[in-house]
């Protein structure tokens, strides 16, 4: 037997396994079966030659194992020929070699067909009959160039799947970064999406495929973005998770503040026991000590004369808190520069009056003249004609202010809405008492209190004056009655007089602006005289008598003040009158420093343990704290 006959036995098995990997694979073997049926074609070829070590089959094997080897690569078989070429031009004898060789095979072939009886061929047939050597070789190329393909088909599967998950996972962000104006992620995840599904419809149908490094590329951004988005999408959780607990912290917040404007309503309303005690000493004292009387009438007597006269600088004062009023008048006493041109006339109610009049029996204000009333020494001031002392007596009012709020929280209730989240008439702050007080409300009587007075300034119980006042007599106002601070800053909306009135009735709506700014009331001027001219006692009545149903605004002087000196009030420079001292922890110190007057306006006033500790001490400054009563009565000094 020749030595052909056996190499081409060991091929033949292996072809035979290549073409039955590609038909179970459909045309495409597995790429792992392929190579190793490769590598036993090349392995058995080897053998084969180092059993027959004969040369020329040798070089014929080698010759077979590099069309294998390189039937996927037409440079390579191409480099292959060129190279066989210029061996044969080169050395002559080995083409000779070969041309015998192949004589020989043919020859030997030629002996076993006569061996086994089978006819010769002739010439032609026995050109035209391929060599063992050659039918290998095609069949080792076109079992690569399958695998070749399956290869290159199973890569291009593998990566479209890849990519077809990650875009329906970087594409379901896209809603929501739309929704939430992330516009950076929804540009680059657009952008890489439109990438994606270009590079797929290349992909489609394509029998040659030499895209992997780009889409390697597309996959990185893909999955870039898909680890971008779910950072995104657990900051977004994080975010409403704390959103949570922030609106959980204000509801809690809300309930404690509502509870802490209950008990600071409580102590503004009910008079601190130590004040009591000062009121309750000061009232037995005068009243079992002839004494006092005394003092009070020649007192008054000697300054009776000063209580009327224009000329001099006159200041009005409506209260029921001894110690509040004692600071008011010291702190203007030592700030004047002639006490002997300033005049006080204090109002209180009938039961506070022995207390006060005591107070400044035991401290007389050196020079300044003090006069103290009640609010009964004013005969006119009756409910025939005060309309608001009408609504004062009424049983409705005192319903309103009583028991309103519970109805008014049983309405809500049954409408399904919250007391909090329904702003009903009667808010906390109009539970205070001094709105059911007649000296809440006698500011509006000044001209007929004082029929001999042209200019009055009006302050409060809760204020401070920290500088002579006296410029405020000779204060132009051109023509208007009053003489106020405004209260509007830019961009502040909170002191229009929209704030102040129902601008749902249509005489307010008719009549004023909402957005006009407010003043305050604690240190006005007033031009008694313009304000008897233009009868604006009578205008205040009137409005009084439309709000009795709490028409026009709720409780309060402030509002019916904004609309009797509407469009007839004068603007002050700020530095006169600095407000929020009682509520407001905002207030610059300079500011408190370089004022004239500070209002403690607010519940926390400066006579209360809630009072601010940064601005208390403007106002301690001021009380008589050598006094015997005060002390007795442990009256709270500490800054």
């Amino acid at each position: 037997m020749s030595a052909e006959q056996p190499l081409l036995r060991a091929h033949v098995p292996q072809m035979e396994r290549v073409a039955s990997l590609t038909e179970s694979q459909g045309g495409f073997p597995n790429q792992a079966e392929v190579s190793e049926a490769e590598q036993a074609v090349v392995q058995e070829a080897g053998d084969t030659d180092g059993v027959t070590g004969d040369e020329g089959s040798s070089a014929t094997d080698g010759g077979g194992e590099l069309l294998i080897r390189d039937a996927s690569s037409p440079s390579r078989k191409a480099d292959g020929g060129e190279a066989a070429m210029k061996g044969e031009r080169e050395n002559p004898s080995l083409s000779s070699r070969q041309s015998g060789s192949d004589g020989e095979a043919e020859g030997g072939a030629e002996r076993t067909r006569q061996g086994r009886g089978e006819p010769e061929l002739d010439d032609r047939e026995r050109h035209a009959a391929p060599s063992g050597g050659g039918m290998a070789s095609k069949a080792g190329g076109v079992a690569v160039l399958a695998a070749s393909d399956q290869v290159a088909a199973a890569k291009r599967e593998s990566y479209m799947g890849m990519m077809a998950d990650l875009v329906a996972q970087v594409a379901a962000v896209l809603p929501d970064a739309e929704k939430r104006g992330n516009a950076q992620l929804v540009k680059h995840v657009r952008a890489a999406l439109e990438r994606a599904e270009s590079l797929v419809e290349a992909w489609k149908g394509a029998r040659v495929w030499g895209g992997e490094e780009k889409a390697i590329g597309v996959i990185k951004v893909l999955e870039s973005l898909r680890a971008r988005a779910q950072e995104w999408r657990s900051t977004l959780a994080l975010i409403e998770r704390l959103r949570g607990e922030v609106e959980k912290a204000k509801a809690k917040l809300k309930a404690v503040s509502k509870e802490r404007n209950k008990l600071d309503l409580a102590a503004a309303k009910a008079l601190p026991k130590a004040l009591h005690c000062l009121n309750l000493r000061l009232a037995v004292a005068y009243g079992s000590s002839e004494e006092f009387k005394a003092i009070t009438r020649a007192r008054e007597s000697k300054q009776a004369r000063r209580f009327e006269d224009p000329s001099l600088y006159h200041y009005a004062l409506f209260s029921d808190n001894v110690l509040a009023v004692s600071v008011v008048v010291n702190s203007t006493l030592q700030n004047a520069q002639h006490p002997e041109k300033h005049v006080f006339h204090v109002v209180t109610d009938e039961m506070n009056l022995p207390a006060m009049r005591a107070w400044f029996a035991l401290h007389p204000p050196g020079e300044m003249a003090v006069e103290i009333k009640a609010v009964e020494h004013f005969p006119f001031l009756n409910a025939s004609y005060c309309p608001v002392l009408q609504q004062l007596q009424a049983t409705s009012l005192k319903a309103f202010y009583f028991s309103q709020q519970a109805a008014e929280d049983k309405k809500r209730a049954s409408r399904g809405a919250s007391a909090e989240a329904t702003a009903g008439p009667t808010q906390l702050k109009f539970k205070n008492p001094k709105y059911l007080s007649m000296l809440n409300h006698l500011r509006f009587y000044l001209p007929e209190m004082y029929p001999l007075l042209r200019r009055v300034v009006f302050l409060d119980d809760d204020v401070v004056v920290q500088r002579d006042l006296a410029p405020l007599f000779a204060l132009p106002l051109h023509g208007n009655v009053n003489g106020a601070v405004f209260t509007c800053r830019d961009g502040d909306d909170f002191h229009r007089l929209h704030k102040y009135l129902n601008f749902h009735h249509p005489y307010i709506a008719a009549h004023f602006d909402p957005n006009a700014c407010g003043w305050a009331y604690g240190m006005n001027v007033f031009d008694l005289h313009a304000w008897r001219q233009h009868n604006l006692t009578a205008v205040y009545h009137r409005f009084q008598t439309m709000n009795a149903g709490r028409a026009l605004w709720q409780l309060g002087s402030l509002p019916p003040g904004l609309m009797t000196f509407y469009n007839r009030t004068q603007a002050l420079d700020v530095h006169w009158h600095v407000l929020g001292l009682g509520y407001n922890k905002e207030v610059a110190l300079e500011d408190v420093q370089g004022a004239a007057v500070v209002h403690y306006n607010g519940n926390w006033k400066p006579w209360l343990d809630t009072a601010m500790k940064q601005f208390r001490p403007f106002w301690l400054a001021y009380v008589t704290a050598n006094d015997g009563i005060i002390q007795r009565c442990n009256v709270d000094l500490k800054s």
